[in-house]
């Protein structure tokens, strides 16, 4: 993982090794993200609950209240 951070932090890219799982440039619609660790894992929506609540529920709550 160390190599992986030096050439990031040198190039600007990610090296893509063998062996390396791809990490893909982060978009909003797959929402994937590397979860790092003593295994690299490509996942997505990070922390889903917690943003759905505070972008949606939070709003329509706060919304609300200001409308009584």
């Amino acid at each position: 993982m160390m190599a992986r951070w030096s050439n990031f932090a040198r190039t600007g890219r990610l090296s893509k090794r063998p062996g390396l799982v791809s990490w893909p440039q982060y978009d909003r619609q797959q929402q994937q993200y590397m979860e790092l660790g003593l295994m690299q894992t490509l996942k997505q929506n990070l922390k889903k609950e917690r943003v759905h609540f505070a972008s949606v529920v939070l709003t329509q709550q706060l919304e609300q209240s200001a409308g009584d």
